[in-house]
């Protein structure tokens, strides 16, 4: 296993539900794994759990109430990878239960031992408060002097929602959203993001390609850079010969790699070949299949 100079703890955390959390968990697994990296994970998350459906029993639920004493034992006591990270559920941030307190602990905690520390804050372009709420989150991280980022998820394909609203001083970084075919894809044959790219099923060698690639896109963002360092540079490369996504799913139970679709960028694609008004060869070449498939799945 490869080690840190510093070891890092990652606490990301804000009420928002559905905007990005256990997806930046999974991103930091799948890149720990694939950098053979020791790295511990932590789920405080009111009974859902996500992370632990994601990544199974290495996932330790945090249980009690989650105040500044847990937070300081978690990391004195529990913390002996090179990475740990902690994904706290909606809504367990802040209210009769907060997180918040915890997170101070762990701060204060990784300050004495010589750790680092960052806090996450993940904000969904398109859901509605989201923003909102990740910036009250944030603030009250920077209350107590935590390195707290907001990382702007690009669900949808609409990276520039809301960044008009930020207030200036905040730092704000960007991950790409995962498209959505792969996630549901993913989501269908229950597997981790690692084992999307690693060990896929058969006939799915397609879609572990085109997560790969959106995993390292992801991993450009100034946060992981800044946690990994030059470890990044031992990543895999962007695989060769990848066919271009202008294809899409007939039903999430049925999803091959023919119909592999990042579909927050098919929407011209769709149109062209649904209403018949592309010469591009790309187009075309499927053209008769993906309507098929198109009126299929919309039941048009």
């Amino acid at each position: 296993m490869s080690e840190f100079l510093i070891r890092t703890i990652i606490f990301i955390a804000v009420n928002s539900g559905g905007v990005g959390k256990t997806l930046i968990a999974e991103i930091f697994d799948a890149l720990t794994r694939l950098l053979a990296i020791d790295a511990q994970f932590a789920s405080y998350d009111h009974g859902n759990h996500a992370l632990i459906k994601s990544l199974g029993k290495k996932v330790i639920p945090i249980a009690g109430t989650p105040d500044f004493a847990k937070g300081k034992n978690i990391v004195a006591e529990r913390f002996t990878a090179s990475i740990l990270v902690i994904d706290c559920g909606a809504n367990s941030l802040f209210g009769p239960h907060a997180a918040l307190g915890m997170a101070q602990g762990m701060h204060k905690q990784a300050q004495k031992d010589g750790h680092r520390f960052f806090s996450l804050v993940p904000a969904g372009s398109g859901k509605i408060g989201g923003l909102d709420s990740a910036i009250n989150a944030h603030n009250g991280m920077q209350d107590f002097d935590m390195n707290s980022r907001l990382i702007l998820n690009d669900m949808n394909g609409s990276g520039a929602f809301g960044r008009e609203e930020i207030p200036e001083g905040i730092a704000v970084e960007e991950i790409p959203y995962l498209p959505a075919a792969l996630q549901a894809l993913r989501l269908q044959l229950g597997v981790s993001i690692y084992d999307m790219i690693v060990h896929p099923k058969p006939g799915y060698e397609e879609a572990g390609k085109h997560t790969l690639a959106w995993l390292l896109k992801a991993a450009k963002a100034p946060i992981f850079k800044e946690v990994f360092e030059d470890h990044l540079e031992r990543l895999p490369r962007v695989p060769d010969g990848l066919r271009g996504v202008f294809y899409t799913i007939t039903t999430v139970e049925d999803v091959h790699n023919d119909r592999l679709a990042a579909n927050c960028e098919m929407q011209s694609a769709f149109r062209a070949l649904v209403h018949g008004n592309t010469a591009d060869p790309r187009f075309t070449q499927n053209a008769e299949e993906l309507q098929i498939a198109y009126r299929k799945y919309w039941k048009l």
